[in-house]
């Protein structure tokens, strides 16, 4: 794994995730057990809401005392099925912005991993445009430069150094 400034390269094989769409009908894992919990809590109350029951025989109706008010469990039960369900939607809140940030990192691995291609490639050209610059020493060029009168500007007179090369002309 390479360090690139704030940015942090991670080897394909490990950056690898598997993204679900969300499909309603079909839970997830999470949503099953939350689902199954949340009917546990509520045959759980029923079944201690029978225990109740009023002088008639008859059972209460689910949530409310003989004189058709909530009961207390009923509130409490009532509140953490609330809480529950907040803390779920917090944390599919939660899922869904790393989501967005590690979509937002791929995309920068994908432009970084370009950049450095794109270096690459130009590296490698320098690289050979420096080859073919380089001239063998027997055809070195000498400049010379002079002003020139009329415009002002230099203007350079280019001849071969036989000298150099141990040949005279």
């Amino acid at each position: 794994m390479r360090q690139f400034g704030s940015l942090q390269t991670v080897p394909e094989d490990t950056a690898r995730y598997l993204e679900l769409p969300y499909f309603p009908e079909h839970p997830t894992q999470d949503e099953r057990d939350f689902q199954a919990t949340e009917e546990y809590i509520l045959r759980f109350y029923r079944r201690s809401s029978l225990v109740h029951e009023d002088f008639t025989g008859s059972p209460q109706p689910e949530g409310s005392t003989p004189y058709g008010a909530p009961s207390t469990s009923s509130i409490t039960v009532q509140a953490e099925l609330t809480s529950l369900r907040s803390e779920r939607d917090r944390l599919r809140w939660e899922v869904a912005e790393k989501d967005e940030q590690l979509i937002d990192q791929r995309q920068l691995q994908r432009e970084l991993a370009q950049a450095r291609a794109e270096l690459q490639r130009r590296d490698q050209e320098l690289a050979r445009v420096n080859v073919t610059m380089e001239v063998p020493t027997h055809l070195r060029i000498n400049i010379s430069t002079r002003l020139s009168p009329g415009i002002g500007v230099f203007r350079g007179n280019v001849h071969l150094c036989p000298e150099r090369d141990g040949r005279s002309t």
